[in-house]
């Protein structure tokens, strides 16, 4: 119920226009830590529906360690990383170690 009203206030704040109450709280999600959508593979082995990948082209991969150690480097010590994209994850065998390394 708690994320619902919060939601409903999101709401009510954009439809009413009030700009300095979404400026604050964009300036307050600045204090949070980072998000990172990481994308490990590019190959996925199933078809869903709604997946734009069939419109995409391009080469199907996987993130070597060397690009992922590379990456690593550049991500501030606060981040949050999520392993997304038009890809599945889990393809890359890789995937275990990238995550022993964040942690």
């Amino acid at each position: 119920m708690k994320n619902i009203a919060k939601i409903d206030q999101i709401i009510h704040d954009i439809r009413n226009n009030d700009s300095q109450v979404l400026r604050n709280k964009a300036i307050k999600n600045l204090h949070n830590a980072p998000l990172f959508d990481i994308e490990v593979s590019s190959i996925c082995n199933i078809s869903c529906i709604y997946c734009p990948r069939s419109k995409i082209k391009r080469k199907a991969k996987l993130m070597e360690p060397s690009v992922f150690a590379n990456l690593v480097k550049l991500l501030p010590n606060n981040a949050i990383v999520m392993f997304a994209g038009l890809g599945e994850p889990l393809l890359n065998f890789h995937l275990e170690k990238y995550i022993k390394i964040l942690k």
